[in-house]
């Protein structure tokens, strides 16, 4: 399935499935391993046609068939559940507690599924959870949600005999293949991994100390993480284990993990909500003073795309090209490319999709290094890194030496920023309108091409 891209505020048609639809490249070939999930709302672009019959752009090189969408003009177009609480469900599936039956359902969510949230209640063990229906509570723990919301505090909700968060394992669906899995710290205290960035928190586990485990992942068959708490895993290199782990394999830990793409399953609309923004479905931003944290900063992946858009877009309109926006398709595409790359290894031959993309090796690890103290600075630095090409493969006076600035300038409509610890991936849809002026930028040899940046302080 693919992910579905924000409507409400579209100048442009929006194009409504009612099932599951087909997507065709631009040749009219059939894609085979993408389609648009039902009861979902999709920005268009141009329409063009084919052996007598129309079809609609919905993403780059990507287009449904008329007869297979309803279209809709955006300015008569209503969303029922504009503004309300909506819940996506993350990291694989998620359990359902059933207040009728005062138990665990054998229900589960799908991962990457989203569900209209009305309450919220945490227990006495530390649970929350969120009511999706009458009697149905999703458990918080595998569920994000598009605002904050303030849970009441009832001590007995939720605990049964059938959910007891020390057997399932640090408040979490234990995997039954890895029951009974204890890991001992050793190698000195373990860095507690986030899943909501993929990033080392600033918080540690003793040395020594042992932890029930409840899931187990590999990178790319590489590195083991151990999840030992809500959000909270230790990576492998520390982790002595009691029994061998039974791991679910994924390409990336992080985002991409969290909404479900690593298990095939894009998000689907459920429950009637249909127009969600997905943009909102990532963890948020408690730093209320971001650009000016001067202690231990801790990256928020999120807000970092937010502040590039807002100096990407300042950009633009000192170049005199349009506005772009950011969509959660893009940056989880982006991740996934970061995630890729390997160090100073940079590989554009592994896309799997069509976009503009530039690639560097200054992730975190490496803006922690150059002083990098927040969000914000990290937006701005990563645009300055590619728009000046210092560390461009082609040199000053060949072709492609400005190529990096060329895809800033001319990119979108819709970017991603996906970065990691060793490197970072800004793509791009291909901006058809604008590429003669961005080949002419990329294929330029000179030293000076009549091209304008901008100050930290422009936003």
């Amino acid at each position: 399935m693919a992910t579905p891209q924000k409507a409400e505020a579209s100048a442009s048609p929006i194009a409504r499935t009612s099932r599951t639809t087909r997507i065709y490249n631009k040749k009219g070939n059939l894609v085979t391993n993408r389609a648009l999930a039902p009861n979902t709302d999709w920005l268009t672009g141009k329409v063009i046609s084919l052996g007598g019959e129309s079809y609609t752009q919905v993403a780059t090189n990507e287009y449904v068939k008329n007869n297979d969408v309803k279209i809709i003009n955006p300015y008569t177009a209503v969303d029922p559940n504009k503004g309300k609480m909506v819940g996506r469900v993350i990291m694989g599936s998620d359990r359902v507690f059933n207040t009728a039956t005062n138990s665990v359902s054998p229900t589960l969510l799908d991962g990457g599924s989203e569900w209209l949230v009305s309450k919220a209640v945490t227990n006495k063990n530390g649970q929350t959870f969120y009511q999706i229906s009458k009697n149905q509570w999703a458990f918080a723990e595998n569920m994000m949600t598009n605002y904050p919301i303030s849970a009441t505090y009832n001590a007995d909700f939720g605990v049964t005999s059938d959910n007891d968060p020390i057997a399932t394992g640090s408040f979490g669906p234990a995997n039954e293949s890895n029951n009974g899995l204890v890991v001992t710290i050793h190698a000195g205290a373990a860095n507690i991994y986030d899943d909501r960035t993929g990033l080392a928190t600033s918080n540690t586990v003793p040395e020594g100390s042992q932890w029930k485990v409840s899931r187990v992942v590999t990178v790319n068959n590489g590195p083991y993480y151990f999840k030992i708490g809500s959000h909270q895993w230790i990576e492998g290199g520390h982790a002595e284990v009691s029994q061998r782990p039974n791991p679910d394999f994924v390409n990336s830990f992080g985002p991409a993990l969290l909404d479900g793409t690593e298990y095939g399953k894009n998000p689907t609309r459920y429950n009637g909500s249909t127009t969600v923004d997905t943009n909102n479905n990532t963890s948020t931003d408690t730093n209320t003073n971001n650009t000016d944290n001067t202690g231990s900063y801790q990256p928020n992946l999120a807000n970092i795309n937010k502040y590039f858009v807002e100096y990407l877009n300042a950009l633009h309109r000192a170049n005199g090209t349009a506005p772009v926006h950011s969509s959660a398709s893009m940056i989880s595409y982006a991740q996934q490319r970061a995630g890729q790359q390997n160090g100073g290894n940079l590989d554009h031959s592994t896309a799997e999709q069509d976009t503009s993309e530039n690639l560097t090796s200054a992730g975190f690890n490496y803006m922690n290094y150059a002083g990098v103290k927040s969000d914000k600075d990290a937006a701005y630095f990563l645009l300055k890194d590619w728009y000046d090409e210092t560390n461009n493969y082609a040199p000053l006076g060949q072709a492609g030496h400005f190529g990096h600035r060329a895809a800033l300038i001319y990119s979108g409509p819709t970017v991603g920023l996906g970065i990691t610890n060793s490197d970072a991936a800004f793509d791009a849809d291909w901006n058809d309108g604008s590429l003669n002026a961005q080949n002419k930028l990329y294929n330029y040899t000179g030293t000076n091409p009549n091209t304008q940046f901008i100050s930290k302080d422009s936003i």
